[in-house]
């Protein structure tokens, strides 16, 4: 975190301790930020880089930057920065090469040490432009190469991903993988989801056999409803088929409806038209087979009838006893209303 800009000095009461001998505490990566020493009249020194504002001077530390009252500056020690340097000796090698007189060779010494030189001050944009100046001067330059990140494969150089793809490799999810790999976490995966779907169609099968269970179980209540409700509708007419007065005559057996509100009302069940059942037809009668009249071998002449007895009528021409009261003729196990 940055220490926001600030007045240090003797009226601001700040303590400088912080300050002092920063360069120290980061070693080699803060000497380029702590390249000026700058001493305070009260004899406090500060390593940073300096900047004179006119009536302040601004001072870059590691923690931040401090703004100090010029008043209470005593003397600024100005001392190269690591990028100065760079820019120093790469403006002395351009203007030699200009001249011609800094050979190829020469060239890529100069090069080669202010890559190195960068590289320990972590420089790194400084680095590589470094370097690359080598390869243009020297393609097949081991430190140049491989300071850029270039390794040797098959003789030649190339970056790690163009060593990957000559291998056959290919890039899959932030890793370098052989196509065989890549082909079998395809193929996982595709079994996967096909194992997914196939699970998910399952379920929906079995919703769908559970919801036709149940329709058909509602089905099959339904029909029984309708069965029992039928049942009970035949039960009811037959019971009162049978609570139904009837007679008999010569015509068979005449039913008198009785309306099926009487007995709630408490009127009087009045006989409506009768209806007529007609009688089962008498069975045909047997034939009498011939009566063979015995001959009389003694030629015995027949009796007579001393007493003129008159003979008894024909019982099955009797006539059949008048009914004084018109009562018909029920039939067994019936009753009369």
């Amino acid at each position: 975190m940055g220490v926001p800009p600030m007045t240090v000095g003797r009226e601001s009461g700040v303590d400088m301790k912080f300050a002092v001998n920063t360069c120290a505490v980061l070693g080699v990566l803060a000497f380029s930020a702590c390249a000026d020493t700058i001493t305070l009249t009260n004899g406090k020194v500060l390593d940073g880089r300096a900047t004179d504002n006119g009536d302040t001077v601004t001072v870059e530390l590691s923690q931040g930057t401090v703004r100090i009252p010029k008043a209470q500056v005593k003397s600024i020690e100005k001392k190269e920065t690591a990028q100065d340097e760079v820019a120093q000796q790469t403006a002395g090698i351009l203007a030699k090469i200009k001249d011609g007189t800094l050979d190829a060779a020469g060239q890529i010494e100069a090069w080669l040490k202010i890559a190195r030189f960068a590289d320990q001050h972590q420089l790194t944009h400084a680095r590589d432009d470094a370097f690359k100046r080598v390869i243009a001067l020297d393609p097949d330059n081991a430190e140049a190469r491989e300071g850029l990140g270039f390794v040797q494969y098959n003789g030649k150089w190339m970056t790690d991903a163009e060593r990957y793809q000559a291998m056959g490799m290919v890039r899959f999810e932030g890793k370098w993988v052989s196509r065989e790999a890549l082909a079998d976490v395809q193929k996982a995966r595709e079994a996967e989801q096909t194992r997914k779907v196939e699970a998910d169609q399952a379920a929906a099968q079995r919703q769908q056999a559970e919801l036709d269970l149940k329709d058909a179980e509602t089905r099959r209540l339904d029909a029984q409803r309708q069965l029992i409700e039928a049942q009970l509708a035949q039960n009811q007419a037959q019971q009162a088929l049978t609570q139904q007065p009837f007679i008999s005559s010569d015509a068979g057996v005449v039913l008198i409806p009785v309306p099926a509100n009487a007995a709630q009302t408490g009127v009087p069940r009045t006989p409506a038209a009768p209806a007529t059942i007609p009688a089962a037809p008498p069975p045909p009668a047997k034939p009498k087979p011939p009566t063979q009249q015995l001959p009389n071998p003694a030629n015995t002449p027949s009796l007579p009838n001393p007493a003129n007895t008159p003979s008894l009528p024909n019982a099955a021409n009797t006539p059949s006893l008048p009914n004084p009261a018109n009562t018909p003729n029920l039939p067994a196990g019936s009753r009369e209303e």
